[in-house]
């Protein structure tokens, strides 16, 4: 298989370069935190530039075989749109809180790509992605009911249209195939899907959009947990006496080895009383300035003991 076009690769670089992402959970997720016609606002912004540039006579050959070009462009920039825009806010503000001046920046990004690559490149950065995500779902399942995959079971629609209408697309396109297996038929992709999943995967991998959409989503939930105190007493109001009956419970000993996996902001191990009750604590994590360093912050006033850092990925703190 021969390697990603360079011309390609540009693009994907340039779309980071531009402070842009595409997401379909992060623009889902953003979609409920915009504030009053902001959607509205977004929408008008997307079918105004898929009007102005749609007359690019390179771009219908990017609708292959079986995907209708109407709406495409419009769905590929509103998609980008919300993206960014959730993105931003999580960078200015620490958490997903979209508001006018935020939009300003997300539209703005947008224009400087068009600029930079063309309205072209827009449109084939989300159609690469979202023949990713389609082939990469069905290849981590092995294939699909076709109930599961019309619910989108596997992920949201990219399209916010029915997925009749992706897997007819996908089928007359020979990425996908219809199996029937004892009276159920089954969507699995075809040796042609397989072809291009490794295709859009090496492009995306080569442009560096994975490891900046890992980023991303670690930077979100780390924003999250800022707030995860405060959600966690408005739900639970005795988590704190919860967590300390538990440690009791367990009854560690000073020198005991204990691996807690998934602490979030480490409440278990601070206020919980994990480290009073072994006397030291070795983290080790790809953000661990932001999983120790701020919760030691937070609860430096509320739990005694003499808490020091170590540089680099690993710290501790001593009681």
């Amino acid at each position: 298989m021969s390697e990603p076009d360079a011309r390609d690769i540009e693009y994907v670089r340039v779309f980071l370069e531009c402070g842009l992402m595409l997401d379909p959970w992060l623009a889902d997720a953003a979609s409920a935190d915009f504030g009053p016609g902001l959607l509205q606002r977004m929408e008008a912004a997307a079918t105004g530039l898929a009007a102005r540039y749609w007359r690019d006579p390179t771009i219908p050959a990017l609708g292959g075989a079986g995907r209708p070009l109407e709406g495409l462009g419009a769905r590929a920039v509103r998609k980008v749109l919300m993206s960014t825009a959730a993105v931003i806010a999580h960078d200015r503000a620490g958490r997903l809180e979209v508001t006018p001046e935020v939009v300003d920046e997300a539209e703005a990004r947008v224009g400087a790509f068009i600029g930079r690559q063309g309205f072209r490149a827009l449109v084939a950065m989300y159609m690469t992605l979202d023949r990713y995500e389609d082939l990469s779902a069905l290849a981590h399942y092995g294939g699909m009911s076709e109930d599961d995959f019309l619910a989108g079971r596997d992920r949201p629609s990219w399209e916010g249209a029915p997925r009749d209408a992706e897997l007819a697309h996908g089928i007359a396109d020979g990425d996908l195939q219809l199996v029937e297996r004892n009276g159920v038929r089954f969507i699995e992709r075809t040796p042609r899907g397989a072809r291009r999943e490794e295709q859009a995967r090496r492009l995306l991998t080569a442009g560096g959009f994975f490891e900046a959409r890992v980023r991303v989503a670690m930077q979100a939930e780390l924003d999250a947990m800022s707030e995860y105190g405060e959600n966690m007493r408005r739900m639970v109001s005795a988590e704190v006496e919860w967590r300390r009956s538990l440690t009791g419970f367990i009854g560690p000993q000073r020198g005991a080895r204990v691996l807690e996996l998934g602490c979030g902001p480490g409440t278990q191990i601070f206020e919980g009383g994990i480290l009073a009750a072994l006397g030291a604590i070795l983290e080790r994590a790809p953000a661990a300035d932001r999983i120790i360093k701020e919760p030691i912050e937070m609860v430096r006033g509320r739990v005694p003991g003499d808490w020091a850092g170590i540089a680099g990925t690993h710290r501790s703190a001593t009681s």
